[in-house]
């Protein structure tokens, strides 16, 4: 009986949106609710950057995507139908090896071979983004060239705002927290009010740029390590030596 309220209230509120647009972003909300495919939070991306959407189709094939790596593969998903040319990663390993199908090529492979492509830029943290547009603009890339993958929905696959409330003994647990980017939006969702935050980043540079950024938040613990299913010591590929693993 639960499930048909449920189902109610849904077409209840399908049914008071007032336009076609609310009730697509509303349709793929729930679809990606249910079958947690991030195609439908690109299906809500486009329907809000329709400008975005419309460039990126008028350059089917003549696309590079900044970052080889998880968000670039998310915003791959997200282009359901729309062919790209490459990815580009400043790691010379990445460069060695197809990601997912596609060549890496190097930012300057970038520069002389496809300087007239429309580059997204798909990477976490706000200084990295900063920079990674600065090159390109040094190298003579152009404004209308450079687009940044930077939607709020990224934050709403954790912290659904009006839909799940926190409460004031939140627990948080961020197991590869880079740059600390998502337990910031955490602090943000919780309205800095939560029990704690326990944070873990094998990479020395991150650790180090997680500890800086991490000055201002309150009730945070974070250790420079990874997570493995038994204490042990790896090679931390690309983390400028060795990370320790621990797991419980």
């Amino acid at each position: 009986m639960r499930n048909m309220n449920d189902i109610a209230q849904i077409g209840e509120v399908y049914d008071h949106l007032y336009d076609d647009e609310s009730k697509k972003i509303f349709e793929n909300r729930l679809l990606y609710s249910l079958t947690g495919d991030y195609k439908f939070l690109g299906n809500i991306g486009f329907e809000r950057q329709k400008n975005f959407a419309s460039v990126l189709k008028e350059n089917e094939n003549n696309i590079v995507i900044f970052g080889a790596a998880k968000l670039g593969h998310r915003f791959l998903t997200f282009l359901n139908n729309i062919k790209i040319t490459a990815f580009c990663d400043r790691d010379e390993e990445k460069q060695k090896e197809l990601y997912y199908g596609y060549k890496v090529i190097s930012p300057q492979e970038l520069k002389e071979k496809y300087n007239n492509a429309i580059i997204v830029i798909a990477v976490w943290g706000k200084e990295t983004i900063a920079d990674i547009k600065n090159n390109l603009l040094n190298m003579g890339f152009g404004e209308h060239q450079i687009w940044i993958f930077r939607q709020k929905l990224n934050d709403y696959e954790y912290f659904e705002p009006d839909l799940i409330i926190p409460n004031d003994e939140e627990f948080f647990i961020d197991a590869g927290c880079h740059d600390c980017d998502t337990a910031i939006q955490f602090v943000k969702w919780c309205r800095n009010k939560y029990k704690k935050i326990i944070a873990f980043e094998p990479n020395p540079k991150q650790y180090q740029i997680c500890m800086e950024n991490s000055e201002n938040i309150n009730n945070i613990t974070i250790h420079p390590y990874g997570l493995w299913d038994e204490n042990n010591e790896l090679d931390f590929v690309g983390g400028g030596g060795n990370a320790h693993t621990y797991g419980g």
